[in-house]
């Protein structure tokens, strides 16, 4: 099964092309919604959404729309700056309250929730990575 879909929905220029004039941005993603099976959430790369935004964006999609939502940098690049911090992205001891909050507040996506992406950072010179390797970077996402 393949699900089409966009990076995300917040895109004034697509006014026109994509989303009818006049219509208010608080209603793009619903109108995505009719048009694709999935959108990206980026905003959560920021932060923790607060639980009414993700009951929000539960209530604007329908039945069957997946949204691939992105882990927080906090987590996947060990803090909140566009610098990583090799020491302490996904490892658990110093990101595990951070991964827990992310879970809990996204598992209120219920059937809605579809990959969790993380953006992997770029670590200049460095050759360190989050982990040994995919497997690694999952164990220390997923909660058991």
């Amino acid at each position: 099964m393949f699900l089409y879909g966009t990076s995300s929905w917040h895109e004034k220029s697509w006014v026109g092309p994509f989303y009818p004039e006049g219509m208010r941005s608080p209603d793009w993603l619903s109108h995505d919604a009719t048009q694709f099976s999935t959108v990206e959430v980026d905003s959560t790369y920021y932060g923790t959404p607060k639980p009414a935004t993700v009951d929000n964006l539960r209530a604007r999609t329908p039945d069957g729309f997946v949204m691939c939502v992105k882990f927080p940098r906090g987590i996947v690049h060990g803090g909140d700056t566009a610098r990583p911090d090799a020491d302490v992205a996904l490892v658990l001891d110093k990101v595990g309250k951070k991964r827990d909050a992310f879970l809990d507040v996204i598992g209120r996506l219920g059937d809605r929730c579809g990959p969790l992406v993380m953006q992997r950072p770029y670590f200049s010179g460095d050759a360190r990575s989050c982990g040994a390797g995919p497997a690694s970077a999952q164990g220390r996402c997923h909660r058991r």
